[in-house]
């Protein structure tokens, strides 16, 4: 799904002229067709969350699903499937992203090369470190890759490195999200970033906490957005 300048105006609640000058000088990603600039929903929620911009409510709601949708998953469960990684190692960015893609638990025959292009041609876009120490890498546009299920894992580094974050720390934890089409994407963003919101997940990345307790953490944050969600 795509915003136009107006749907922007009125889902952030401020002019239209402000949402131009986001375009213009703030770093927006757009998409011009038929003469006018569009966003896509995922991106758009990326600049928010890199910003720490209050998000509106609507733009973490998935999109209209699909005709036959796979189920979403949560983000716990594809946090366990994608495994917790500690005391890694990189000498920058790129170095790390190599890394990361050799070592991920994607399906025989994915093309990580491929994948290792994407990531690095989203960071040039504009890096995914979404400040205090967190980065989210990810392809610009979710679904490129034939995998069947989301892919979520976190990587932490020792020691941090540069990532070219809006708040310039050095990123510590690193969250390389692989997703089979825009909504699975948009669906684990919403909760990821829901999550980093809890100061008690927060709390588990800053103590570098076993395993377990990170997912028994995840688990129980996601229990609160689904209690959100239904309220």
């Amino acid at each position: 799904m795509h915003f136009t300048i107006q749907d922007m105006a009125r889902l952030f609640d401020v002019s239209v002229k402000k949402i131009q000058q986001w375009l213009a000088r703030g770093g927006l990603p757009s998409h011009v067709v038929d003469g006018r600039p569009l966003v896509h929903r995922a991106e758009l929620l990326d600049w928010a969350i890199s910003r720490k911009m209050d998000v509106p409510p609507a733009l973490l709601k998935s999109p209209e699903p699909e005709k036959n949708p796979t189920p979403l998953p949560g983000l716990a469960d594809s946090l366990e499937q994608g495994g917790v990684y500690y005391d890694m190692t990189a000498p920058d960015k790129d170095a790390l992203l190599r890394e990361i893609v050799n070592r991920l638990r994607l399906p025989e025959g994915t093309d990580r090369e491929l994948l290792f292009r994407m990531l690095l041609a989203r960071e040039a876009l504009e890096s995914t470190g979404v400040g205090d120490g967190i980065a989210i890498p990810h392809p610009r546009h979710p679904g490129s890759l034939p995998i069947e299920k989301p892919l979520v894992a976190l990587y932490f580094l020792d020691p941090p490195i540069a990532f070219g974050a809006l708040d310039g720390r050095p990123v510590f934890a690193v969250f390389p999200m692989i997703s089979p089409t825009p909504r699975h994407h948009l669906h684990l963003l919403s909760r990821l970033f829901f999550a980093l919101g809890q100061a008690s997940f927060r709390d588990t990345l800053t103590r570098r906490a076993p395993a377990a307790e990170i997912l028994a953490e995840a688990r129980r944050v996601e229990s609160q957005w689904r209690g959100k969600a239904s309220s």
